[in-house]
């Protein structure tokens, strides 16, 4: 997976766990917990544990290979 694509996967499970969280904020905030379903509130936090463990799986393919971080790190500005 090349680096843009991983990048563009990465900000799509970001945005949707926000989005989860942000749903939950207003649920809560407004009492409306009760209201909810069990299962509601099971699908919600399935989506946000797959959202999970694929932002894990690209966060682990982005620092599989250290050796390309090492290089990048040797760099040292002139300015």
């Amino acid at each position: 997976m090349d680096d843009l694509t991983r990048y563009a996967e990465l900000n799509k499970h970001i945005a949707s766990l926000e989005t989860f969280f942000d749903l939950l904020r207003v649920i809560s905030n407004h009492g409306l917990l009760s209201e909810l379903k069990g299962a509601s509130i099971g699908y919600m936090f399935s989506e946000m544990s797959e959202n999970l463990e694929a932002l894990k799986k690209l966060h682990e393919g982005t620092c599989k290979n250290p050796k390309e971080e090492k290089e990048l790190s040797h760099y040292v500005s002139p300015f």
